[in-house]
């Protein structure tokens, strides 16, 4: 019975021992195969970077282009703008020039010309949106063709799994590194330093025949 008792002991404590030692691995997180959990976790994070759409705008010119149609088309609101003020002053002026000393007729007519003041106002007012919005667009698609190879090259070359816009105010943190705007200007053939509106440009005659399609 003792020997019987022994025997039951010593198995005990032999699996207790081999269930310690297990133990011990699981500890470090390996798996079967001896990988831990934590290169497990790390293998199967995708790879993120990040690119800043702007200073490749920038850096490209076309930040430049848009800034100088919208200057365009303002100068054409402020020339229509100043057009009709003098007409209406100058008859204003023929009339006497004092409001209080006006005819009902007189009135009337200075009336006229206020509503047809803002009648073309309000006219350039509209096209020049439109004109905005469609020049908007229209490099917001020479952007995108412009970096989509660069963008891609970069990815590839890095191993990036994905690669998101970077916009202002968005990303609260980025580890160094995963900016990859860099790159993506050098792949483009130009300068890092660039950002200025002097970047390559965008052909004058090309936005007119895309604006003329439209």
């Amino acid at each position: 019975m003792s020997l019987g008792l022994n025997k039951f002991v010593f198995i005990f404590l032999a699996s207790s021992l081999a269930m310690c030692v297990g133990c011990k691995d699981d500890a470090k997180g390996k798996n079967s195969v001896g990988t831990t959990t934590a290169e497990l976790v790390q293998q199967s994070q995708p790879r993120v970077g990040l690119v800043d759409m702007q200073r490749l705008s920038e850096s490209l010119g076309i930040s430049n282009q848009l800034d100088q149609k919208r200057q365009k088309l303002q100068q054409a609101w402020q020339r229509v703008d100043i057009d009709t003020r003098k007409k209406f002053e100058s008859t204003l002026e023929g009339f006497g020039g004092d409001p209080a000393k006006l005819t009902e007729d007189q009135k009337a007519e200075l009336q006229k010309l206020q509503l047809d003041r803002n009648r073309k106002l309000a006219q350039v007012e509209k096209e020049n949106t439109t004109a905005m919005q469609e020049t908007s667009r229209w490099l917001r698609r020479v952007l995108a063709e412009k970096t989509k190879g660069p963008i891609s090259a970069v990815g590839n070359d890095l191993g990036f799994d994905l690669i998101l816009i970077r916009s202002a105010g968005q990303v609260a943190f980025a580890r160094a590194g995963v900016d990859v705007t860099d790159k993506v200007l050098q792949r483009a053939g130009l300068s890092v330093g660039a950002g200025n509106g002097e970047g390559q440009g965008i052909d004058a005659s090309t936005e007119q025949k895309e604006e003329t399609s439209n």
